[in-house]
């Protein structure tokens, strides 16, 4: 799964860089279409600060729905190796079914430690979302 900041690149690269061609095509410098890679560059950093900001302005809003994560692969949480591999072994597919695990029944899990649950509730809190309580 893409991060925020990959998705909103690939977003901007696509943005400036037809605004960019056109530019030239039509002979404008008007900020977006510069003629120096300096400009462009620059421009580019600020549309993708601009674009960020007001992505994660709606996700705090609740406009954007962090469910659509539940449906997404353990494996994109970005997990080191043992808790990865404890939650494979206990056939934990999705973000999903994760997240109505207890605190308490990870830790029964064999080789899932303190250290692992402490992993796996900061990586699902980078996404708004926790443990069942």
């Amino acid at each position: 799964m893409p991060d925020l900041e990959t998705t909103v690149q690939a977003m901007s690269d696509n943005k400036f860089r037809r605004g960019y061609d056109q530019g030239f095509a039509h002979g404008k410098e008007d900020g977006i279409a510069i003629g120096d890679a300096q400009g462009y560059a620059r421009a580019k950093r600020e549309a993708l600060a601009q674009v960020t900001a007001w992505i994660k302005g709606l996700s705090a809003t609740g406009i954007v729905d962090p469910t659509n994560f539940l449906n997404y692969s353990i494996e994109d949480l970005d997990l080191s190796e043992r808790p990865r591999d404890c939650l494979r072994r206990a056939q934990v597919k999705t973000v999903g079914h994760l997240v109505k695990w207890e605190p308490r029944g990870l830790l029964c899990l064999t080789n899932f430690n303190d250290e692992c649950l402490d992993e796996v509730v900061a990586k699902l809190s980078e996404h708004g979302l926790s443990l069942k309580e």
